[in-house]
């Protein structure tokens, strides 16, 4: 996972862990964000597919991570994490 100095000290800060970045990198929806970048979010589709992957039981205890957004560049590097309310 490559990520900016930016998004460690963010996701160290927000207590974001490192799996629900992996998780949003690979089934999060894609929506294109300002200045060309891209935002990563868990929608009902993708939701679906990660308990497809690891289980309903795992994506149940880590719900509380389903609203993270993850915001990278082009080429995967992700440049800020948060929580969305």
């Amino acid at each position: 996972m490559n990520k900016s100095i930016h998004c460690s000290k963010r996701q160290q800060k927000r207590a974001i862990p490192n799996q629900a970045l992996r998780w949003l990198q690979e089934f999060g929806d894609c929506q294109k964000a300002h200045g060309g970048l891209n935002k990563r979010y868990f929608s009902k589709k993708s939701i679906r597919e990660l308990e497809s992957e690891v289980g309903p039981q795992i994506v149940g205890l880590c719900s509380k991570y389903l609203s993270v957004v993850l915001i990278e560049n082009d080429d995967g590097k992700i440049v800020t994490a948060y929580w969305q309310h």
